[in-house]
Parts: C-alpha cells; structure tokens; sequence
C-alpha cells in the first residue's frame, strides 16, 4: 500500500511537478489547486491522506469564512486557518509547510504549532530530494506502513 499525499500549490507548474515528483518515488498523491479544493477532498474522507503537504502562501479560499478573520497582531494567513480544518477533520494528520518565511512568523502566527509533533516545514527554495527526504522522515516518524527512511529516491540508487 502506498502512503497517500494531499499536495496542495496554487501554482499549477508547481503543483505538477511536486507532485509527479511524489509519485516517481512510489507516494499515491492528490493534487489541488487551492484550499477550497484540498477541503473538498478532506471532507469526503479525513482519513484518506497520511500527510498534506502545502504551500503557505496561497489565497484564503473558503477558510477564512468558515472560521472568521486572521488574527490581526499575528498576521495569520491562509495556511494556518486550513491547518485548522485539517486537524478538526483528523486531528492526527501531520502537515508539511512549504515556506518562504522563517519558522518564527509560524509559531508566532499560530502558537497551536510550537512543539506540535504533525507540525513540519520545509522553507522555500528546496530542493525535490530534500522534499522527498523529508515526507520519508515524517511518514516513519509517524508509524506509517511503508514510509521508508531518508535517503535518495529509486532513482539516486545505485
């Protein structure tokens, strides 16, 4: 059984790449293309993903409605209200943040994440193997069949 990713870019270049990318290394992935697209999916099933990764600058989409306005002295963005959603749906999914930004503006932005173990970032730019690497390290840190530790994918094998 493959581990099952929810990647998440608003950018469709990326979104495509990152998430051939993840299946070339054996990850059974689903693609969307904004919030309101990532929280269909997770509403049909909250169970269906071993892990979301997603890009923390994305536009609010329905998030902001459904749980009110940012928290103005933080600046919380759009990533920490779908965090939100995905931890009411299945409080034991871990996420993965893709970001620009320093883990500081995270944890001040959303105290909920400091030292929360389903709380991983990757700060951009980074590379696929080191993506790859890092959903590897996640997944077994999680206990999930078939994560495999960190290392190259298939093709970095000799």
């Amino acid at each position: 059984m493959k581990n099952r990713v929810l990647y998440i870019d608003d950018d469709p270049p990326i979104l495509a790449v990152a998430a051939n990318a993840l299946s070339r290394h054996g990850f059974e992935v689903t693609a969307a293309a904004g919030n309101d697209e990532a929280l269909d999916h997770l509403e049909q099933d909250p169970q269906a993903f071993d892990l979301v990764i997603q890009d923390c600058l994305r536009p609010l989409g329905r998030c902001l409605a459904d749980v009110g306005p940012p928290d103005e002295l933080h600046g919380a963005s759009g990533q920490l209200f779908l965090r939100r959603h995905i931890w009411r749906l299945n409080p034991a999914l871990p996420c993965l943040f893709a970001t620009m930004d320093s883990l500081g503006f995270l944890l001040l932005a959303d105290r909920g994440l400091k030292g929360n173990p389903l709380f991983h970032y990757l700060t951009k730019p980074f590379g696929f193997q080191e993506m790859i690497a890092t959903v590897r390290n996640i997944l077994a840190e999680q206990g999930r069949p078939n994560a495999q530790a960190s290392g190259p994918g298939p093709e970095q094998q000799s």
